[in-house]
């Protein structure tokens, strides 16, 4: 929860944080990363 905290900005549930999308720029270059491994994938 501290860690939910941290991004949102109040406290969240696990799951309630699920549910909303990330588009905090600090998660933007995990994003990127995630979707290039998934393009890797699909060219397998």
């Amino acid at each position: 929860r501290d860690a939910n905290k941290a991004y949102w900005h109040k406290n969240m549930s696990a799951n309630a944080a699920l549910k909303k999308p990330a588009t905090d720029k600090r998660v933007a270059p995990l994003i990127a990363a995630l979707k290039r491994l998934i393009w890797k994938a699909k060219d397998m």
